[in-house]
């Protein structure tokens, strides 16, 4: 009787945890909304001393170097400035990317100030950083157009596909049960 009487706990509460919950499914977003969104966050930070400048810059560069690895496919994180436009560059060149020179220098420049901001102390005026801040978001979306569709058309093909496989399992625990 005891033994029933667990198992039909055990068997309630489970039926309450994992089928009557309800599957948040959240919105799927592209590597370009979320960097978009995240630069636009980066305007609620104070720059006010030379710490948060550094914290700025760095957030900035890695929120473009995210971006450059989900939608490009380039690793921007084990890279350093020099290696990371030799390989924008060399997407250009190869016409992989329609990206233009004047979109690789001006990602150039915010990559040097961030450099110097990190590593050797520079301390630049506001205005230059709310200058970088608006040419790394050209930066993003000259890139974004750059980019061929048929590399947007397969992310999207494989972002739906693991939306797909999470319904599976969802349902395939409530199968189970």
């Amino acid at each position: 009787l005891v033994c029933i009487i667990l198992s039909s706990a055990l068997i309630y509460f489970l039926y309450k945890k994992l089928i009557v919950a309800e599957v948040v499914i959240e919105e799927y977003k592209t590597p370009f909304e979320i960097a978009v969104n995240s630069l636009k966050s980066l305007d609620e930070q104070n720059i006010s001393n030379q710490l948060d400048v550094k914290q700025y810059y760095t957030q900035m560069t890695d929120i473009i170097k995210l971006y450059f690895e989900k939608d490009i496919e380039i690793s921007a994180f084990e890279s350093t400035t020099n290696q990371l436009i030799d390989k924008l560059s060399l997407l250009k060149k190869s016409k992989k990317l329609k990206i233009s020179q004047e979109t690789i220098d001006n990602f150039t420049s915010v990559l040097s100030n961030a450099d110097l901001v990190k590593f050797a102390k520079y301390n630049p005026d506001k205005k230059l950083v709310i200058d970088d801040k608006k040419l790394l978001e050209s930066v993003l979306v000259e890139t974004k157009k750059a980019i061929p569709n048929d590399i947007e058309k397969n992310l999207r093909k494989e972002s739906k596909g693991k939306e797909k496989l999470n319904l599976l399992k969802i349902v395939d625990v409530k199968s189970f049960l």
